[in-house]
């Protein structure tokens, strides 16, 4: 377990407000820093957030919290700087706790300090909404253009600790990749309530489908302990657990090539 001087930049008083768990605080060698400027020019560097490795790529994901409503403005710093093309949305939107995070608008323009979020696009799939934002920083609106993000929520109630099938990660893994070829592979930003049951989940069952592309071999295990040396408590139940086997072998299942993985 990380001691106290591992976690101290979530533990100084200006941003305990920022972490939604006291207990689950960022390591300050895996946490992405923020760069750009906040509201009234605030520059606090800080958020509740973790790089994470896959099996073949480095920083391959950022885990973090669903947004508070005082920290949407810091989560759209984070994905601004690292230039996140992809953000894979796993926590229910039941509760107001959940709501008051919303970070975009369906119907219009909203803007979040410096930022404008404007959706463009929706489309439903099986379990899967896929939206596309346009984010705009407005200090350089004119100088860029929009970047142009794909976000892709599962449907997850609040009360299940899975989801409902195995093959909703199978469908997420190949929606995530073709956004990926379409914008470019930078970090692919990961969230739940709390950034490391759910996220953990997709994560791991991510890492464990490259390492089966590189090496045919089932490895769990080791995926959710790499995950948890960056950030830990990622995949927080058995059940979760289990999950991740289920949904690696509904992966499987969906080559025809099944058998000649040897599980």
């Amino acid at each position: 377990m990380p001691s106290a001087g591992d976690c101290e930049g979530g533990q100084r008083e200006e941003n305990l407000n920022k972490n939604r768990n006291g207990d689950i605080i960022p390591i300050d060698r895996f946490r992405p820093y923020l760069m750009t400027p906040g509201e009234g020019g605030d520059a606090t560097n800080y958020i509740n957030a973790s790089f994470l490795t896959a099996y073949t790529r480095k920083d391959a994901f950022i885990a973090t919290q669903m947004p508070m409503e005082h920290t949407i403005v810091d989560f759209l710093r984070m994905v601004y700087d690292y230039k996140t093309n992809t953000i894979v949305m796993l926590n229910d939107m039941e509760t107001d706790e959940m709501k008051s995070g919303k970070y975009w608008c369906e119907d219009e323009p909203i803007r979040f300090g410096p930022f404008v979020v404007k959706v463009s696009a929706t489309e439903s799939y099986n379990g899967i909404t896929e939206r596309i934002f346009r984010l705009t920083y407005t200090p350089k609106a004119g100088k860029e253009a929009p970047r142009t993000i794909t976000q892709l929520q599962v449907d997850w109630p609040a009360r299940k600790e899975v989801p409902s099938s195995d093959s909703v990660m199978v469908d997420l893994i190949s929606l995530v990749e073709r956004a990926q070829q379409q914008s470019g592979d930078n970090a692919i930003t990961v969230h739940c309530r709390n950034g490391i049951g759910r996220s953990g989940v997709f994560c791991a069952i991510v890492a464990v489908c490259e390492k089966i592309k590189v090496e045919q071999m089932v490895d769990v295990l080791q995926a959710v302990k790499t995950l948890r040396n960056n950030r830990p408590g990622m995949v927080e139940t058995l059940i979760q657990y289990q999950y991740c086997y289920d949904a690696v072998l509904s992966y499987l299942d969906s080559f025809s090539a099944y058998s000649n993985f040897q599980c």
